[in-house]
């Protein structure tokens, strides 16, 4: 009998070094369709170091990385096609205003720009007040709304989150668990870095520094 679990990310023995400093070691995983995927650990153990591989940011020393659609092997650029990612460590651009960052996404995504999925993502990230005014005048808890919001925007299949709740207040914490709650509830998959327990807690299997 046919398994219905499809995997997405096969990764194998990879390694990773700075400055002669072996930061991944040995690491070995999969990820499968549907499934919220927590990286933890103490901060310096390389949770962010192993999402920057995964999303081809940073290459790996050893070892290898797969990527799956339909159970086929796909490249990674068509990974990332159907993926969105966000951490607090990618900046936008400051001298941009909202719509108009929202908009070179949207080109950058070769996605069409849709007035409607962009004001009911300003409602629930609160920021509609905000939407005509430049970047580089948000609060440091609002870029991070921004960017959160700019990974929603595509509704994509694969949400990779690194800290996600770094320099939120309590009001934007609770804005990203529901949309990640709704996003369970769609079985869509997530890949997660983050040590906050309410975030850890809706995930379903773990790599762990510890």
């Amino acid at each position: 009998m046919k398994s219905d679990i499809q995997k997405i990310i096969s990764v194998k023995n990879i390694n990773r070094s700075f400055y002669k400093r072996n930061v991944i070691n040995s690491v070995s995983f999969e990820i499968n369709k549907g499934n919220f995927f927590a990286i933890k650990g103490p901060n310096g153990a390389g949770k962010s170091t192993l999402l920057r591989i995964l999303v081809g940011d940073l290459e790996v020393h050893k070892g290898e990385i797969k990527y799956y659609k339909n159970s086929e092997e796909i490249l990674l650029k068509e990974f990332l096609g159907y993926s969105s990612f966000a951490a607090p460590y990618f900046n936008l651009y400051e001298e941009f205003n909202l719509i108009e960052m929202t908009e070179l996404y949207c080109n950058f995504r070769k996605i069409n720009f849709n007035k409607n999925v962009f004001f009911k993502l300003t409602e629930e990230f609160k920021l509609s007040n905000h939407i005509n005014k430049q970047i580089k005048f948000y609060s440091s808890g609002m870029k991070q709304r921004a960017k959160l919001l700019l990974c929603f925007y595509s509704n994509p299949d694969i949400l990779i989150l690194d800290e996600p709740s770094t320099n939120l207040d309590s009001e934007g914490i609770d804005v990203l668990f529901n949309k990640l709650i709704d996003l369970k509830s769609k079985d869509k998959t997530l890949i997660l870095a983050s040590n906050e327990i309410r975030e850890l807690e809706l995930c379903d299997t773990y790599y762990s520094f510890y």
